[in-house]
């Protein structure tokens, strides 16, 4: 994206103007470029330059590699020296036979291609497959690996035994016991849904990633690539509202197989569906999508493949998460697993709203089944399920909304134009003013005019394009309402303190506290300069508060010796009990 978007070089980057760092910043995502000095926005973008010029990864994938060195062996002690250390290095003595084979696939899919010559006839032996009647040649890797000695017969059985001992486990009871006894996790509906909605209709690839996960419930590697999504004819009964169900092909978590499940959503599948199709065609993600391939060139698997285009797009998809849905409670102590939030939250709420009248058990089974803790498989039109409900699939149920009246949302495709945002209005001036560079140059050479042209098009289309709008200052949570500078938010901010010292003054029959310019700033964070238009215009109210309470300017100052309570204690009850309740 970064070459297609300007031809960039390092010494443009090294001599270009701040405003055109800037305008070359925000084409490439590079967030708060507006604030950074140009210093510090030069190193940054030849950091991506850099990263875009460079091979996704030179190295090809171990299995590749193992398999390359192998298949040039002629000697069987070599080959089983190899196989040995290969052995050793996954840690597969020990193994039961399923992991064994799971963790030797990528490395067996390849050796299951050679076939014996004349000089290699002797790394072959005769091996036959069971339930089948006739012979095959595999190379001594299956032998020296332990694969050739795999009953599966045996070993299904033993899968079968270990799981119904599983079942009755004491361990794996308490884990269940823990997580049923788990505490709810409420919060706040409205704002959720808001939030996923204006996501979803961003035009920023990370931020409309989220709103489809937010969405759908379904896993980030799933969004961004492994995963097809369909409008289907034919929707399986267990989603109650067909219009909100889709067809899903392939999932992360099964390797290389396509498997075909469906899915219930937050939005109609054909507006689910129709951003998908436009998030998977912005340039950022094209890039992801190439480099996934090339990887998959060089013999990684799709899983393998995707951990490493996760290292930067599972980046920027978790400060998109942490910034929008940082009012969602953490799904453990001490942790907060940024995309896992969003997928347990609509999980519960599709369940809630699809399965509002049914048993705890019929609920629990259905959220297995978004989560993926339970899948289904379909035989026409009869379905059946796999799995059962595991602690992970009850942490999930933990999440409450705040309310139990879950709408059918719809993605609003006409959005308005009017722009509040200061910032917005000064960049739109500043693409005007390149706009008017950009006539000049036009004026002074021919022969670039086309792609001047192209580049005027492509400036006035985002100048013209409907903004999101914007959250009001007074919907904000007190998290979010701290962090923004958004116009109108000291004013709320100062609003809410204010609110939180009466609250405070009124039930507290001793140590109360007069709300000083100093102490709304402490409580606010909001300069000094603004307090003091605040308080001048609301000097009627805070005279008739002091007189209420009997204050005088050098009220706070007793407090300062007192070892019971003093000013800054009083500052922190008003903050928990009060302030964060508004």
């Amino acid at each position: 994206m970064f070459n297609k978007t300007m031809n960039s070089t390092k010494d443009q980057i090294e001599l270009g103007t701040k405003k055109e760092l800037d305008v070359l910043a925000k084409k490439v995502g590079i967030k708060g470029y507006s604030r950074t000095p140009k210093s510090e926005l030069q190193e940054k973008l030849l950091q991506v330059l850099k990263s875009v010029n460079e091979p996704v990864q030179e190295e090809k994938a171990e299995p590749v590699v193992f398999f390359e060195k192998v298949s040039q062996m002629t000697d069987v002690q070599e080959v089983e020296q190899a196989c040995t250390e290969l052995v050793k290095t996954l840690k597969l003595d020990g193994l039961q036979p399923k992991s064994r084979s799971n963790k030797l696939a990528s490395y067996s899919k390849l050796f299951k291609t050679l076939q014996p010559t004349p000089d290699t006839a002797h790394l072959f032996f005769a091996f036959k497959a069971e339930g089948k009647s006739e012979f095959i040649q595999r190379h001594l890797f299956f032998k020296f690996t332990g694969l050739a000695d795999i009953s599966w017969k045996e070993a299904n059985e033993d899968i079968k035994e270990r799981r119904q001992e599983r079942q009755v486990k004491t361990a794996s009871q308490d884990e269940l016991a823990d997580a049923l006894d788990a505490p709810n996790k409420v919060f706040n509906l409205d704002l959720y849904l808001k939030t996923t909605l204006q996501l979803l209709n961003s035009n920023d690839p990370y931020e409309l990633a989220v709103g489809l996960i937010a969405a759908s419930g379904r896993r980030p590697s799933e969004i961004v690539m492994l995963s097809e999504f369909e409008v289907s004819d034919w929707i399986p009964t267990y989603i109650k509202n067909p219009e909100y169900g889709v067809k899903v092909i392939g999932l992360a978590k099964k390797r290389e197989k396509e498997v075909i499940t469906y899915t219930p959503l937050l939005v109609p599948a054909s507006d689910f569906v129709t951003r998908v199709e436009y998030f998977r065609s912005l340039p950022e993600i094209k890039g992801y999508q190439v480099k996934f391939q090339k990887l998959l060139d060089l013999g990684w698997d799709k899983e393998s493949g995707w951990k490493k285009i996760e290292e930067q797009a599972g980046y920027e998809l978790r400060k998109v998460t942490e910034f929008y849905f940082g009012f969602l409670p953490k799904i453990d102590e001490g942790h907060n697993r940024k995309n896992i939030l969003l997928r347990a939250c609509t999980t519960k709420i599709l369940t809630l709203r699809d399965y509002p009248n049914v048993t705890s058990k019929a609920k629990i089974t259905y959220g297995g089944v978004l989560a993926g803790h339970i899948i289904p498989e379909f035989k026409g039109e009869k379905v059946s399920y796999h799995g059962e409900t595991s602690a992970s699939t009850l942490h999930y149920d933990d999440y409450e909304p705040d309310s139990t009246e879950i709408p059918f949302l719809t993605i609003e495709h006409e959005m308005t134009a009017k722009i509040e945002e200061t910032e917005d209005m000064a960049r739109i001036t500043e693409l005007e003013t390149i706009i008017a560079q950009l006539n000049a140059q036009i004026a002074e050479k021919d022969i670039v005019i086309a792609e001047k042209d192209q580049k005027i098009t492509e400036l006035e289309e985002r100048i013209n394009r409907p903004r999101l709008p914007q959250m009001e200052v007074t919907e904000m949570d007190y998290e979010r309402l701290s962090n923004t500078r958004k116009t109108g938010s000291a004013e709320e901010k100062l609003n809410r303190a204010w609110q939180a010292v009466i609250a405070y003054n009124d039930n507290t029959p001793e140590y109360k506290i007069n709300p000083t310019n100093k102490v709304l700033r402490e409580l606010t964070g909001v300069n000094g300069q603004a307090v003091t238009k605040w308080l001048e215009a609301h000097s009627d109210e805070a005279i008739s508060h002091r007189d209420k309470h009997g204050m005088d300017e050098y009220y706070n100052n007793r407090y300062r010796n007192k070892t019971d309570m003093n000013v800054e204690m009083i500052l922190e009850t008003l903050e928990k009990d009060y302030l964060k309740q508004l």
